[in-house]
């Protein structure tokens, strides 16, 4: 029974029978999260999963439609987990936990590696020929690996945009699959290129009545799809709204039989802001609930104002948000999306990422709002803004094959050149206060690793030394901080004059805030910690948590 209770918890019971005597309807009670999007109904139609907390860290629970009760699956270490996908026969699942694509049998066998690593997943799909279709956040193709694991190869030719979240069409040859930006396409493995369906604000699904259901605007939508011509018919119809979304996927999910479950939305995404000190004691509140968009809020040199994005109208803008007062004031208001500001040091200029151009290239305008926004570089590539030096001269970013470069912004004209280019992903670089080396994180040793590198190039230094990401400076230089794989703070030494400026080992400052209540658990892509112009101080971004019940409906075409 000590065993048992471990793994099988029965606190949660499928209520609220909406039609009559024969449930067609069901609302599942499921623990507080702050992964709404991570659900999928098993192909037997009975069995759902979704990630939960569980004894401090999320989980994968599954709940049976048929009994009423929910259980949380025994990880083995390998909690932080977040996108599962159902095998065809219902026994076994995939997930992404941290930097690996990971498979976990129903029959009480531990988890296992099928790739490492697989930083930031971003959803699978998985065949009745063994084949699982995976997306990884910022890779411009979708992979596919056997069920028994190896090496992923393309399911698709590279794009300038990011793809994810795949979808097999019933052929097993097929698939939907999401492109930032552009909206839902069709890929085929090893046969036609790849060709755009619909428009839409997220990932798309296709149920067993002929329809594509996908979102708009918060509404699910429904439309036809003739799985032989691949082409869309008929008018698309409101299924339900609002739907939960995020990260370009819908809460949304169906089964062979036609089942279909979601989460609705209880808003946008729902956040906190909270001062913390060196020993993680809780300082303050800054804002209590605000909601938030993709980027992580980016604090001014003077700690004066923080750069967010939000989506109040349904898309996303900048603004600004001052730290004395809590206001907040917009910066762009354009049908496009606008995300990933960064300040110049003075204040006085906004960099950002939109997809103006049809890629997320930079653009910039005064923050006073006295000239309109414009492109900082004449030819449109994938651009993501990261960080401005301290003499305002150069400006990094994240390209498209997750290389770091910077562009020179007081040239005539403007130029750019590469900075850190491995074979892995790289990302989230910062200047020094110096400007003569860069701070970044790299999965190139087959896990994230924090790094310096000089600048504009040279040598490199290993900073973390059990696995870390999300380098940020001390305002004198003097330390470096970084999250490690538990999400610990930590903290180095530096002595920028020395050479090997690293001089001390890494020590934990304290536990960062429960990821439960943070950002999604395989989410090393954003930041959520910034360091106050002393560097005493942390502000850290929670995420509230989530209490929408799973929707099921088995009956949900118009009559």
């Amino acid at each position: 029974m000590k065993r048992v209770s471990r793994l099988v918890i029965l606190l949660f019971v499928s209520t609220c029978m909406l039609y009559g005597t024969q449930s067609t309807d069901i609302k599942v009670s499921a623990p507080p999260t702050a992964d709404a999007t991570s659900l999928a109904i098993a192909p037997d139609g009975d069995k759902i999963v979704f990630v939960a907390p569980f004894e401090g860290s999320d989980h994968l629970w599954i709940h049976s439609i048929s009994s009423g009760t929910s259980r949380a699956l025994p990880m083995g270490g390998n909690a932080g987990l977040s996108w599962p996908c159902w095998s065809p026969d219902s026994k076994s699942l995939a997930y992404f936990s941290r930097n690996k694509f990971m498979r976990i049998d129903l029959d009480g066998a531990p988890p296992r590696v099928l790739v490492e690593p697989a930083i930031r997943g971003r959803g699978c799909s998985w065949n009745r020929d063994g084949t699982i279709l995976m997306g990884l956040a910022g890779g411009r193709v979708i992979f596919r690996v056997s069920d028994q694991g190896g090496t992923p190869v393309f399911a698709t030719p590279p794009d300038a945009l990011t793809m994810h979240s795949p979808h097999f069409l019933p052929d097993n040859r097929h698939f939907l699959y999401y492109v930032t930006g552009s909206g839902v396409h069709v890929g085929e493995i090893g046969g036609a290129p790849p060709k755009k369906l619909l428009d839409s604000d997220a990932a798309a699904v296709y149920s067993r009545s002929g329809h594509v259901l996908f979102v708009r605007k918060d509404n699910l939508y429904a439309q036809k799809l003739n799985l032989e011509t691949l082409e869309l018919s008929g008018d698309p119809f409101i299924v339900d709204s609002p739907i939960s979304t995020s990260a370009y996927r819908a809460a949304v999910s169906t089964s062979p039989d036609g089942t279909l479950v979601y989460r609705k939305s209880e808003g946008a995404l729902q956040r906190q802001l909270k001062w913390f000190d060196r020993a993680g004691k809780e300082l303050q509140t800054l804002k209590d609930r605000i909601s938030l968009a993709n980027s992580p809020p980016m604090l001014s040199a003077d700690g004066q104002f923080l750069l967010i994005d939000r989506a109040p109208d349904g898309n996303t803008d900048i603004f600004t948000l001052e730290t004395a007062t809590g206001n907040i004031a917009r910066i762009t208001d354009s049908p496009t999306i606008e995300v990933w500001p960064v300040w110049s040091p003075d204040r006085k200029t906004i960099y950002f990422s939109s997809n103006q151009s049809g890629v997320f290239d930079i653009y910039e305008r005064p923050a006073d709002l006295s000239a309109p926004e414009k492109t900082v570089m004449p030819v449109p590539t994938q651009r993501l803004a990261r960080h401005v030096s301290n003499d305002g001269r150069f400006l990094l970013y994240r390209g498209g094959a997750g290389d770091v470069w910077a562009i020179q912004l007081d040239g005539n004209p403007r130029g750019e050149f590469p900075v850190v280019q491995t074979p892995g992903f790289d990302d989230w670089p910062q200047f020094s206060p110096d400007g003569r080396w860069i701070a970044y994180q790299s999965n190139e040793s087959g896990r994230p690793e924090a790094y310096l590198q000089q600048f504009p190039s040279g040598r490199r230094v290993q900073v973390s030394t059990e696995g870390g990401g999300h380098p940020r400076w001390h305002p004198e230089g003097t330390e470096l901080f970084y999250v490690n794989p538990a999400f610990g703070l930590m903290a180095v030494s530096i002595n920028l004059a020395a050479e090997n400026p690293v001089t001390g080992k890494p020590v934990q400052l304290f536990a960062s805030p429960p990821r439960g209540s943070g950002e999604l658990a395989d989410d090393t892509a954003t930041p959520r910690y910034n360091v106050s112009s002393d560097g005493k101080r942390f502000l850290f971004t929670e995420v509230v948590m989530i209490t929408s019940p799973v929707e099921v409906r088995r009956s949900w075409q118009p009559r």
